[in-house]
């Protein structure tokens, strides 16, 4: 199960949702809207990290999975409940697979250091 973030160009909306098969989701919507939407990420997870993301985006929730929040805010809080859940589980990590897009990854080190730092676990 995949949690994805989808674009829609027009608007600049996100949506937050699960599905087994993000492109074919994304197909699915496209074809209910005459915006072009974009898939920017998928992340390994299923419904409690989507949950998670939902609660962190509430006040930015414009209608159903749809949010007034930047993709990259999305991924950040994404990666973020990854590590906690790292160092608060003694079980492996539930979100192993993170796909972002290529102007995301440039992020990614600063992401993980924030979080680390968070946690006390960042090397100086």
């Amino acid at each position: 199960m995949f949690v994805y973030v989808i674009r829609d160009e027009e608007s600049d909306l996100i949506k937050i949702g699960v599905s087994e098969t993000p492109q074919k989701r994304l197909v699915g919507l496209q074809t209910g809207t005459v915006n072009r939407l974009r898939l920017v990420a998928t992340f390994s997870g299923g419904r409690d990290l989507e949950a998670r993301l939902h609660a962190t985006f509430a006040a930015a929730r414009v209608a159903g999975e749809w949010f007034r929040v930047r993709a990259e805010e999305v991924e950040r809080a994404a990666i973020a409940a990854r590590y906690e859940t790292q160092v608060n589980a003694t079980e492996p990590d539930p979100y192993p697979a993170v796909t972002l897009g290529s102007s995301q990854r440039r992020g990614w080190q600063w992401v993980r250091l924030l979080t680390m730092a968070q946690w006390g676990r960042a090397k100086h």
